[in-house]
């Protein structure tokens, strides 16, 4: 199977595997390439794992608790549900139902107050984190960073918690390969920074080398959604 980059069949179907969302889905289909080199099972450490919104980020979880055995959650967000039609709210809820029951813990949401996520990170947990996020009416400092060539602007709110909990950050990203009808796990490795908008450019750099040539994988426009730093 195949997809045009400027065609609607890829989203079609990544909105179907998101409703197969499972643990046992993700140790089918799931090939973890672990450049990181820790074994998570073991790490007492905890750490924030980041993402974009490409390829079906919420298996990546799955994987993570069922084939590295490690503790892990991430964050989402309902801010945007107000602006859905009932069918979507409905879809989202019901991927965020089926999260619930694949991770270690129930998702945290962006309007829950920061200290419980990184009393989640301190216990020796992980935590996933998204750098795209864009949420209507409410204020997201964005810093500006390079992204497949262009300027985008996106927030550092990962590399800011890997920096208040003295843990390692990695890079995510989850490719689908339509041929084998299976998924890549990439987990770069670890980055620790004092400054979290090199940080964060880092981590941007490991995952345009995954996506690059893949855009069709992106639930969005990433340059037109986040052209500006607001």
């Amino acid at each position: 199977m195949g997809w045009k980059k400027s065609s609607l069949g890829y989203s079609k179907f990544m909105r179907n595997e998101l409703l197969t969302l499972s643990r046992k889905s993700a140790e089918k289909k799931v090939s973890i390439i672990n450049e990181s080199g820790v074994c998570f099972e073991k790490c007492e450490k905890g750490g924030v794992f980041t993402f974009l919104h490409f390829g079906n980020f919420f298996l990546s979880g799955a994987a993570i608790c069922q084939i590295l055995k490690a503790k892990y959650t991430a964050v989402a967000s309902k801010e945007n549900m107000e602006f859905m039609n009932e069918d979507e709210i409905i879809f989202w809820n019901s991927v965020y139902k089926k999260a619930n029951k694949c991770y270690s813990k129930n998702l945290f949401f962006t309007s829950e107050y920061p200290k419980k996520m990184i009393h989640w990170i301190l216990q020796g947990n992980f935590l996933g984190v998204a750098m795209d996020v864009a949420e209507h009416g409410k204020k997201n400092r964005r810093i500006p960073l390079r992204f497949l060539g262009q300027k985008i602007f996106l927030q550092n709110s990962a590399a800011r918690l890997a920096r208040l909990t003295g843990r390692p950050i990695y890079p995510m990203t989850n490719l689908y390969c339509p041929i084998r009808k299976k998924y890549k796990l990439f987990l770069g490795k670890p980055v620790q920074e004092l400054n979290d908008n090199k940080t964060t450019q880092i981590l941007l750099n490991d995952i345009e080398k995954r996506v690059k040539g893949k855009e069709y994988q992106f639930f969005h426009d990433i340059h037109e959604t986040f052209t500006t730093n607001e």
